[in-house]
């Protein structure tokens, strides 16, 4: 009985040795398996890669910043000098900055920041941005042509007492004021937001930004 098992096992043996001598060739790897009719299959990267589906499903959205140049997905813009760029503090946000004031403390700084539409037409993110203030100072309202004229940007300016949210009251900030930009139709929201004076010294600033602007 181990006689036989014996030469079952030697038997096997030899027909694997025989099938792998048949699958080998000395020739480079793509030439030999072009001769069998295969392609090389390119391996997928392990679990621990960080370069998997997963990876690509939360990485962070495309976005350049140079010394003085913004570089986003279809909208390219001059940064002004004294933007300081932020890590963004929310997935909705593409950019931020810090927009410091002149003279005050850190609770006078303004913040800019950049969102990815569209969400909504122009009309009602201008009314979400007024109806997130009370006791409105003053509101307006003007177009910015930009790529010679091919395009524009919808600048939205309000002040007053800052809610927050439509219709509700989550912590008053009074004398606050918010320089809004709509891109085109809504490809791009940019939104500067802080306390008034904060703002006002930087409103020169955000209109030159948003005459650079082009999206081609």
């Amino acid at each position: 009985m181990k006689h036989s098992l014996l030469l079952v096992a030697c038997a096997l043996s030899l027909f694997v040795v025989a099938g792998c001598s048949q699958n080998y060739s000395p020739k480079p790897v793509e030439e030999a398996l072009r001769e069998k009719g295969l392609t090389a299959t390119p391996a997928s990267p392990g679990k621990g890669s960080g370069k998997g589906r997963g990876a690509e499903n939360i990485a962070a959205p495309e976005y350049g910043v140079e010394a003085d140049q913004l570089s986003l997905p279809g909208l390219k813009a001059r940064l002004p000098a004294g933007w300081e760029r932020r890590p963004p503090s929310s997935s909705m946000r593409v950019a931020e900055f810090a927009l410091k004031a002149k003279a005050g403390g850190s609770e006078d700084e303004a913040s800019l920041a950049i969102f990815k539409g569209p969400m909504g037409s122009v009309n009602d993110n201008v009314d979400r941005w007024t109806g997130q203030f009370a006791d409105v100072d003053g509101s307006e309202r003007w177009e910015v042509p930009v790529d010679g004229g091919r395009e524009q940007v919808t600048v939205v300016d309000v002040s007053g007492t800052f809610t927050g949210s439509m219709g509700q009251d989550p912590g008053r900030q009074v004398g606050y004021r918010l320089l809004g930009a709509i891109v085109g139709q809504g490809s791009y929201y940019i939104k500067l937001l802080g306390p008034g004076r904060t703002v006002g010294e930087w409103k020169v600033s955000f209109e030159e930004f948003v005459s650079s602007i082009s999206t081609e």
